[in-house]
């Protein structure tokens, strides 16, 4: 029974434990992935210096942004699950 609890708490743990920087980073490449959505979206011109950027950079920026938000989300993902690998061989807990 005991060892159960304590299952149920280390593994409470683990879902609790956030690391700032892998939300951050995902929050701010999606948020750039949707900013450069909603400019194809609404068709909204950008000038840089004068000269006008191409739709078409939108759409590399809406990729590359939204894959590196992907990556870095299931990344973190990823190492939370390993984390609570270990912990059990640590623990010894099945």
């Amino acid at each position: 029974m005991f060892q159960q609890d304590r299952r149920i708490l280390l593994a409470v743990h683990q879902m609790m434990i956030q690391k700032p920087f892998s939300i951050l980073a995902t929050v701010v490449f999606a948020l750039v992935a949707l900013a450069h959505l909603h400019r194809l979206l609404f068709e909204w011109e950008v000038l840089i210096n004068g000269a006008r950027m191409p739709m078409w950079t939108s759409v590399v920026g809406v990729l590359i942004a939204g894959l590196l938000a992907f990556g870095v989300w299931r990344e973190s993902r990823q190492s939370k699950t390993q984390g609570s690998f270990q912990q059990e061989r640590v623990t010894g807990l099945p």
